[in-house]
């Protein structure tokens, strides 16, 4: 994976480096780094930025594979979302299904982006 050397995401990979999923997930929210990143590319783009005082819904959701069932996890609902078989070979083309299902009865919200998080070599 090339990742751009004294980066945000290079601090954060040798931060992590060793840590079980868990932990890097926690040592991820925690990261005011990565939260003024996503917050800053939030308001970027076409659309006009709400007043400051206006409450926006900015959170993160990960779509991960786990004992073959492809699971949505978001942190505004109390349980995961089960959305049925998965395999290592077909797990990003489901949770593409999923996005592009989104997108297909939100096509007026576009205030999301999306980032891949892969297994590799973290060296």
């Amino acid at each position: 994976m090339d990742v751009i050397e004294s980066s945000v995401l290079d601090g954060f990979l040798k931060k992590v480096k060793g840590l079980n999923p868990l932990e890097i997930g926690q040592e991820f929210g925690k990261s005011a780094e990565i939260a003024e990143i996503h917050n800053t590319s939030v308001y970027e783009g076409q659309s006009v930025a709400p007043a400051l005082e206006e409450r926006v819904g900015n959170h993160f959701v990960a779509f991960v594979p786990k004992n073959g069932n492809l699971y949505e996890l978001e942190g505004c609902r109390e349980f995961p979302i089960n959305h049925g078989p998965t395999t290592p070979d077909t797990f990003l083309e489901d949770a593409a299904a999923i996005l592009r299902n989104y997108m297909k009865n939100n096509q007026d919200d576009l205030r999301f982006s999306v980032v891949a998080l892969t297994t590799g070599n973290l060296e």
